[in-house]
């Protein structure tokens, strides 16, 4: 797959942290997941009907185990 199935094409940089296999999106740093995963997280949140509770982000990208945009597990 070239490039994100979400994004279009992405460029790929030699030196990246991940890449999602399923989509193919490519997280350049850890921020990158982390801000994704948390973004999403924070929407979803929201659509659940959640907004009584409060919203944690994630801090440590070793404690996401999938892809913000098409949820595969890595």
């Amino acid at each position: 797959m070239d490039g994100c199935y979400f994004h279009d094409d992405e460029l790929v940089p030699e030196q990246h942290y991940l890449i999602c296999f399923e989509c193919g999106h490519c997280y350049v740093t850890a921020e990158d997941l982390l801000r994704a995963s948390n973004e999403e997280h924070y929407k979803m949140w929201f659509k659940w009907d959640q907004a009584d509770y409060d919203f944690v982000p994630e801090t440590n990208p070793d404690n996401i185990f999938f892809c913000a945009y098409c949820t595969h597990d890595f």
